[in-house]
């Protein structure tokens, strides 16, 4: 998959920032994966309380190559 490219939607497994109860929200940070149809996949973090406006800007995606097995970094 190159860099930038996005699989498709999936309106199930969103999680909107609204959805989310308030206190529940504060601080958190949720995270979306999503798998291509060639085993690729990419994880987007987010914070849990933000709006739409700051999910324009207020993200940090991951592909897989930046994804390391834990058991390798010890």
């Amino acid at each position: 998959m190159p860099p930038g490219s996005r699989t498709h939607r999936d309106d199930d497994a969103v999680a909107e920032p609204d959805e989310q109860p308030e206190s529940a929200a504060s601080g958190r940070v949720l995270a979306r994966v999503e798998s291509a149809d060639d085993g690729h996949e990419e994880c987007t973090l987010f914070p849990a309380d933000a709006d739409a406006d700051e999910l324009v800007t207020t993200w940090l995606t991951a592909a897989d190559d930046a994804f390391v097995d834990l058991d390798d970094c010890r």
